[in-house]
């Protein structure tokens, strides 16, 4: 499952059939910081996340010379993709995007039977939120108190892998009342606070974060790693540095994969082995073109 999803933006993955059609809010994202198009583009972003007819789409984002939004093959209509335009409306940063986002409400966002387009929304409004903090320590209290009173239990969710993410080992008291007071002794609590802790040790190895989380990328790990959720969550974390060095890491774990694993039938039939393949090549895809020598 994990191979089927490719990167996308700042949101990290997403599911491939509708692909194409985050591709487009990603472009439309990158519009809004252009001066002429920013009304047009943070509009048609509004227009896909309100669930707004594909033609009124259309004529938005042709405003803001976003000629692909047209394209017969893309459709907005879906769930998860109003959810990816709210994340992409308070990407922006915007004082108008926080304002509409912080406006939202479940009866501007219609019937939704998966309950999760205004729970996006949500979270977009608090990660834009938490972008405008600068202070190091004002940052990791306003993600505690999102633990205790979220405005929906995402933001909650948000909150506590923000701060496993970063490494943050003085909230790992908040984080585990937070887990305790939701799963009580469901063992599934106790593999939550493992997995933060998981996190937390690996990113803590190294002061710089990519080579932290370089060094955990390894294939031993990854044939150590049930259905490889450590090694896509280090991929994930590498591939958002958008760094000379932690491409770098990613180049050489997926040139690893390809020495060790030849694409010959006798290695490939071994499902593991196929899946590593895969992943070599997600990441070749994600990793942006070498630079020309000079």
């Amino acid at each position: 499952m994990a191979v089927a999803l490719l990167f996308c933006g700042a949101a990290g993955s997403m599911p491939a059939p509708f692909a194409g059609a985050m591709r487009a809010l990603d472009r439309a994202l990158k519009a809004v910081s252009v001066g002429w198009s920013r009304n047009a583009a943070l509009e048609t972003l509004e227009d896909v996340a309100e669930g707004r007819q594909k033609e009124v789409i259309v004529t938005a984002a042709l405003k803001a010379g976003l000629e692909d939004f047209h394209h017969p093959d893309l459709s907005f209509g879906d769930a998860s993709v109003r959810s990816y335009a709210m994340d992409r409306i308070g990407a922006s940063g915007l004082p108008e995007a926080i304002e509409y986002l912080r406006s939202m409400t479940t009866a501007r966002i219609g019937p939704d039977s998966t309950e999760t387009i205004y729970p996006a929304s949500q979270v977009a409004l608090y990660k834009a939120l938490f972008r405008q903090e600068t202070d190091p320590g004002r940052r990791v209290a306003f993600l505690e108190q999102q633990l205790t009173k979220p405005p929906v239990g995402q933001v909650a969710i948000w909150a506590m892998n923000e701060l496993c993410d970063r490494g943050d080992t003085s909230s790992l008291p908040a984080i585990k009342m937070r887990v305790k007071r939701r799963y009580h002794d469901d063992p599934r609590g106790d593999e939550q606070i493992q997995w933060c802790e998981a996190r937390m040790e690996i990113v803590n190895r190294d002061p710089n974060r990519a080579r932290a989380l370089g060094s955990a990328l390894t294939i031993e790990e990854a044939l150590r790693d049930p259905q490889f959720k450590k090694t896509w969550w280090l991929i994930g974390q590498l591939r958002v540095l958008h760094s000379d060095e932690a491409n770098a890491a990613l180049d050489r774990y997926a040139t690893q994969i390809e020495q060790r694993f030849p694409n010959i039938p006798a290695i490939t039939s071994v499902p593991e082995n196929q899946a590593l393949r895969s992943m070599a090549g997600a990441i070749r895809q994600s990793l942006p073109p070498p630079r020309p020598e000079r």
